[in-house]
């Protein structure tokens, strides 16, 4: 998966958080762990994974890049 897909499959806010934690636990991080990774807390990653907040694309990309580095 590239970037720009990443980003399209995850811009539906009623998905976003399910497609963010199965990345994240397919490249076998935790939430803290990813959240180092972007610089940004445990809590934010977990309000991502619930759908409480949507991330900006700056934040997506982030995402992206730090579960491609590992998976």
């Amino acid at each position: 998966m590239n970037e720009k897909e990443f980003i399209l499959m995850t811009s539906s806010k009623d998905y976003v958080g399910e497609y963010i934690r199965f990345y994240r636990e397919r490249a076998d991080l935790t939430q803290k762990k990813l959240a180092k990774l972007i610089k940004k807390t445990a809590n934010s990653i977990c309000d991502y994974e619930t759908n409480k907040r949507v991330p900006s694309e700056e934040t997506f990309i982030k995402i992206y890049e730090a579960i491609n580095k590992i998976y």
